[in-house]
């Protein structure tokens, strides 16, 4: 009888261990499962070579983004830039068709500090010479000439003339 209690008491126990192996084994997938539910960056078994090169991946799509992101704001900027400078060069048109010629040096003056403009410089040099200050006139006059822009011979002589008189 005692034999049949120990055979008995063995495959019990038997039994009893594989329920608990079964127990941790329930317990790791539900772990698993868990680590799944609450974190979606966990994937199991994935080398780290791997995680690292996704790593990779995303940096360089972020840089991209970032790389066109700063060429398209910096050609809004140029743009922006260009219409200010013709705004600038309509102002002090209008200002030196009016005979407001110390505005329209101003708005000239704005252009040429942000590029070399030879039709702000020649209007600038207009203005010069309507206020008869003949040097800055003669200046500003041979400076758009040597940019391209056609200024008569007669004016540059006649600024020439009156710098010679005064």
């Amino acid at each position: 009888m005692m034999k049949k209690y120990i055979i008995l008491l063995a495959i019990i126990s038997g039994l009893l261990a594989a329920e608990v192996k079964i127990a941790e084994a329930q317990s790791a997938y539900n772990y698993q499962s868990t680590v799944i539910k609450y974190n979606p960056l966990y994937i199991p078994n994935r080398s780290s070579s791997t995680l690292k090169s996704d790593r990779d991946r995303k940096e360089a799509r972020s840089k991209r983004e970032r790389q066109q992101y700063k060429k398209d704001r910096e050609e809004r900027e140029r743009n922006g830039e260009e219409e200010r400078i013709i705004s600038w060069i309509n102002n002090g048109n209008n200002n030196l068709g009016k005979g407001r010629y110390n505005q329209a040096i101003a708005d000239y003056n704005k252009v040429l500090s942000k590029q070399a403009n030879g039709t702000a410089q020649y209007n600038r040099g207009l203005a010069y010479y309507y206020k008869k200050q003949y040097k800055l006139a003669l200046n500003d006059l041979t400076n758009a000439q040597g940019m391209g822009i056609e200024v008569d011979q007669n004016l540059l002589n006649e600024v020439k003339n009156n710098l010679g008189n005064n």
